[in-house]
């Protein structure tokens, strides 16, 4: 996996840990 842009990998894994969160919390 090439480092080229880390940042759209971030807001992925952002984005899935906060509806892990929700689905929890739900």
């Amino acid at each position: 996996m090439p480092l080229i842009r880390p940042v759209p990998c971030i807001i992925l894994l952002y984005t899935a840990t906060i509806q892990l969160d929700n689905t929890i919390i739900k």
